[in-house]
């Protein structure tokens, strides 16, 4: 889900602690009041509910592989949002793909018209083009 700024999973890990906490220790009461089966059931499911977040945890870990797969990731999640095109533009210019950047840099450039500086480093990418 949206945290509100571009590539924020990192403010997340230690809330997340604290909820697994929560949980662990409010699914421990719940286990003593319950009869067998219940306690069994209940059991089961947050086995069920572990494996789903651990898969969905190596998917994450695929994007963070590189800095291309993380600008890529974040520019199919926030389409309309200018920093995710304007860091995924300068990557692209280092790594000498010119054209694709200039196409997100007037992407970034369509969705936050008053950004200064990006209009100079699309300007400086235009300019270094043979």
């Amino acid at each position: 889900f949206r945290v509100g700024f571009v590539v924020a999973e990192r403010v997340l890990y230690m809330p997340s602690m604290g909820y697994c906490i929560l949980f662990v220790h409010g699914l421990s009461k719940l286990c003593t009041w319950l009869n067998r089966c219940g306690a069994t059931t209940l059991i089961v499911s947050t086995v069920l509910l572990l494996l789903l977040f651990s898969w969905k945890t190596v998917k994450q870990n695929e994007i963070w592989l590189s800095r291309e797969s993380l600008f890529r990731s974040g520019v199919q999640t926030l389409p309309h949002n200018a920093k995710v095109h304007y860091n995924y533009a300068n990557f692209l210019k280092d790594q000498g793909r010119n054209k694709e950047a200039i196409y997100h840099y007037r992407t970034a450039l369509n969705n936050n018209k008053a950004w200064d500086y990006l209009c100079w480093r699309f300007r400086k990418t235009l300019t270094d083009l043979p």
